[in-house]
Parts: structure tokens; sequence; C-alpha cells
């Protein structure tokens, strides 16, 4: 626990003297990690890993969780540029052929007529 003091502006009076609240301090920077969405790392056995994207073709890859939340994870093993999956791997192993999508999908709609 520290103790801290800070102020900020309310105009909206909607923060109150002794309010309490949870503060993260960064501590450290490790230049080798990585911030990832958390629907990118999956959970093994006794390891974390990510499908990464080679080619047409994905692989799987250990990574280290260094860190888990505020709907972020930061994970050490893959490098700034590698294509992670980040939707659909419970379809996927080793070796499966995908498509990288550049836009969402676009959702057809039926026109039926009686």
């Amino acid at each position: 626990t520290i103790r801290a003091k800070a102020e900020f502006s309310n105009p909206a009076q909607t923060l109150w003297p002794g309010l309490l609240v949870t503060v993260k301090i960064q501590t450290a920077l490790d230049k080798d990690a990585l911030v990832v969405p958390p629907t990118v790392v999956q959970r093994g056995l006794d390891q974390h890993f990510v499908y990464r994207v080679n080619g047409d073709k994905v692989e799987t890859v250990n990574v280290q969780m260094v860190s888990q939340g505020s709907g972020q994870d930061i994970i050490k093993g893959v490098k700034p540029g590698d294509l992670l999956v980040s939707d659909g791997q419970s379809r996927l192993k080793p070796g499966s052929t995908v498509q990288v999508l550049t836009e969402p999908p676009q959702v057809v709609q039926s026109e039926s007529k009686p």
C-alpha cells in the first residue's frame, strides 16, 4: 500500500474527497515484452501459447505471460510485427491453413419474398 495525493479537474463533481481508488504504477519496462489482447493468448496444459501466422499456415509459439489485466496481456516469446490469431483458435491446430482478414467480414442479408 502506498499513500498518495492527487489533484484532478472535477467540473462535473463526480469525484469526492476520500474516495478509494486503485492505481497501477509501472515500475519497470521490459523491451522484449509485447502487449496483446487477452483473446490472443491460449492456455495449454502447462504453458501459455499463441497461434502465429506463417504464410497461409499457423504455428504455435510458447509464450511467457509477464502480466495480465485491464483488458490486455503482456507476453514474451514473439516479436513486434508477428501476425497473431485473435479469433477462432478453437478450430486451429499447428499447420492449419488460414486466411488473414484485413477488413471485417461483410454480413449478407437475404431477401425473402412471400
